[in-house]
């Protein structure tokens, strides 16, 4: 009889025990069933979410790229872009600009042409200054390259004359704190212009480059560089493409450019014959010219 009844409790036990493993592998089973499909479709979106974010930066990554290439092509856009004239009345000189630009700034101190944005960087980007401070403002007669000295870190450019007169080009390369750029600076009289050309998105067009800086002239001449007597008296200042005329005098004062682009300007005077002596005064005939086609 004892052992009978050890044996019904022992069969008890396990009888529990089974039912107990039962019920707990059920809920699992129901849980698992109620949570997994809501779970694997959230994970599935999010995966989405993040590929199409990858996409985005690798577009973006491809047209930084296609810019790279661009400059190794040395493609540009110096053809295909209007240019317009901009004219600084207070310091007497003048220039042209790509279309694509704002003119913007304190313009007494500086001038600022910004292209539109482009792979979120604005280009082009170049500045002119000429502040009225003591730097910008040397002794009569200084030497620029006596008188401006170069950044720590900077390298010496390719040599230029910027009007004609002597110019000092210094090159930064990229950093992760800054651009690369090219500097310019040259000195009329008094005054010290810096002409900065900030290479951002890192993209570089030299013939649209070389085009503005060879288009920086002088207008507002001395009464003596512009007097004249005849048509005779009078040829181009010499540049690139000159958009006034001297007294032949004068043209050993001033340096010719060593290259120019090819591009031809219908303002500009080239030869001597685009120079008129009017009222004692060389002036250049094609200035107000329409460029008809």
């Amino acid at each position: 009889m004892f052992l009978s009844k050890k044996a019904l409790l022992l069969s008890v036990f396990i009888l529990m025990f089974a039912l107990t493993l039962s019920g707990c592998g059920k809920d699992k089973d129901d849980e698992n069933k109620n949570t997994s499909p809501k779970q694997s479709q959230n994970l599935n979106f999010d995966q989405e979410v993040d590929n199409n974010q990858d996409i985005e930066d690798n577009q973006e990554v491809i047209e930084i790229a296609d810019d790279n290439n661009v400059v190794q092509e040395k493609t540009t856009i110096v053809d295909s872009v209007n240019w317009r004239i901009y004219t600084n009345e207070a310091l007497g000189y003048t220039l042209t600009y790509p279309g694509i630009c704002n003119v913007s700034g304190d313009l007494d101190n500086a001038v600022d042409f910004t292209g539109p944005l482009k792979s979120k960087e604005l280009w082009p980007k170049i500045t002119i200054n000429h502040n009225d401070s003591e730097f910008y403002n040397p002794p009569l007669g200084s030497d620029v390259e006596e008188w401006v000295n170069k950044f720590p870190g900077f390298k010496d450019g390719t040599g230029i004359t910027i009007a004609g007169l002597p110019t000092v080009h210094f090159v930064q390369e990229k950093s992760p704190q800054a651009f690369a750029g090219d500097y310019y600076y040259f000195i009329k009289d008094t005054q010290l212009y810096q002409i900065t050309i900030l290479h951002t998105g890192g993209k570089e067009d030299w013939p649209l480059y070389n085009k503005f800086l060879a288009s920086f002239v002088f207008t507002k001449k001395e009464a003596s560089e512009v007097s004249c007597q005849t048509d005779a008296d009078c040829v181009p200042t010499p540049s690139c493409h000159p958009t006034s005329c001297i007294n032949n005098d004068f043209v050993d004062q001033y340096e010719q450019p060593e290259i120019c682009t090819l591009q031809f300007e219908c303002q500009a005077a080239y030869t001597a014959e685009d120079c008129l002596c009017q009222q004692n005064v060389c002036i250049n005939k094609n200035k107000d010219s329409l460029c008809l086609e």
